[in-house]
């Protein structure tokens, strides 16, 4: 298999293997995607990473971090929806109102991903006020 950033992955089209953007790269038997900054669009549902697998079945967890710049008082709530082939297999949304307004957590999300899936994951900002968020996808090839 070819190598892109020393990684033997199947899926080396797009990969970008320094940097941030909407793609999953590979490192070894290792992947991950760093969507950067992304501003949310009240109301609306913001692509962070839109990617395509190889042959390879990933074991992935996936993290949103929300930099939530909503004045306290004002109702607030965002979330992530995740999508494989074009279906939606996860939407999760935490309502922040009435807490102090911090930078937040989500859960962990666990995927077992099979191979030549179409995995999109999207950001949700329920404000009208301007929150940052990034995504994080970090996993295993379980069959290397």
């Amino acid at each position: 298999m070819p190598l892109v950033g020393g990684g033997g992955a199947g899926n080396t089209a797009g990969s970008n293997p320094t940097g941030i953007g909407s793609g999953l790269n590979y490192v070894g038997n290792l992947a991950y995607g760093y969507s950067g900054q992304i501003s949310t669009s009240a109301g609306n549902f913001v692509p962070a990473l839109d990617f395509v697998t190889g042959n390879e079945v990933l074991n992935t967890t996936v993290q949103l971090y929300v930099d939530d710049t909503t004045p306290i008082g004002q109702d607030d709530a965002y979330g992530m929806r995740i999508k494989s082939n074009g279906e939606v297999i996860m939407l999760c949304v935490m309502d922040n109102r009435g807490t102090p307004k911090t930078r937040q957590l989500m859960n962990n999300i666990d995927l077992i991903i099979p191979p030549f899936t179409h995995i999109e994951i999207e950001l949700f900002g329920e404000s009208a006020e301007t929150d940052f968020a990034t995504f994080l996808v970090t996993g295993e090839i379980m069959n290397a």
